[in-house]
């Protein structure tokens, strides 16, 4: 480190060397006790620099204030739009479909049109199969078939489909994408209908039908059966269809829910 140069206050300051550098000397500490060589230049851009430091802090906490109130507002209205939903449904009641389809679509909070969802627990793992329900369920199929244009989406790390046909020429190419499709339950089998002859043949009657299974490693299941904006008829021939192909043997306990909301306990001895 360079050595400071310190005068005392009332003392005549030594004469610079000739070819020293003038230097510009101010009184600094709070008894005035040293001199800290610093330039006026510099000490003008220290001050405009600390104004800038302390406007940008003011407007910091302006908006972090603003932006702590604006999620506090949020939080509330939601809380209390959950409390109000929380109250018209009871937990530990079991409720007939007559009376779970209206309630449901009371208690859904999502802003959009969400959907009407069924949650099953059934008896075993690997229950799978396909349905053909009665109304729409205002959920979009993807179906594709395999062609060199989904080869380069799927080379891209693309997943542009919910369901994916096959011929049994095409699956030689989709075997090094087995790792990928296979988890997702989006691999074509000769079991789901997925490899076939003619594949785009296949596409009408699959769009019609709705797939479902256990989740890997648990005996559980959801479906979505409707949106919140269908008729209570519609919601309802859709359920009794699920469970009809499931077979009510199968299911040990159900539940409907909103996409955003309670669910509700139904009553299976009602159905």
């Amino acid at each position: 480190m360079g050595k400071k140069r310190i005068t005392d206050i009332g003392q005549e300051p030594k004469k610079s060397k000739p070819g020293n550098k003038k230097v510009d000397k101010v009184v600094a500490g709070k008894d005035h006790g040293r001199v800290t060589d610093m330039g006026e230049k510099a000490l003008a851009e220290a001050e405009i620099i600390k104004k800038k430091e302390a406007k940008l802090e003011k407007e910091l906490i302006k908006e972090t204030k603003k932006e702590v109130e604006k999620q506090s507002k949020k939080s509330k209205k939601s809380s209390s739009q959950y409390i109000k939903a929380k109250q018209k449904v009871d937990p530990n009641k079991l409720y007939s479909l007559k009376k779970a389809l209206p309630l449901v679509k009371e208690v859904s909070l999502s802003k959009f049109v969400g959907s009407i969802e069924v949650h099953l627990l059934v008896k075993e793992i690997g229950l799978k199969g396909e349905i053909k329900f009665p109304h729409s369920t205002g959920k979009k199929q993807i179906i594709k078939v395999v062609d060199d244009d989904l080869i380069k989406e799927l080379e891209k790390g693309k997943i542009s489909f919910t369901t994916l046909i096959a011929s049994p020429q095409t699956m030689s190419k989709l075997v090094k994408f087995a790792k990928i499709l296979g988890p997702k339950g989006l691999m074509p089998s000769p079991k789901n209908g997925t490899i076939v002859d003619q594949p785009e043949k296949a596409i009408e009657a699959m769009a019609k039908k709705t797939t479902f299974k256990t989740e890997s490693k648990a005996p559980l299941m959801h479906l979505s059966i409707g949106k919140v904006n269908m008729p209570e008829k519609e919601i309802e021939s859709n359920f009794k269809s699920l469970i009809k192909t499931l077979g009510r043997r199968n299911i040990r306990k159900v539940t409907i829910a909103p996409t955003i909301g309670l669910g509700i306990k139904i009553d299976l001895n009602q159905i």
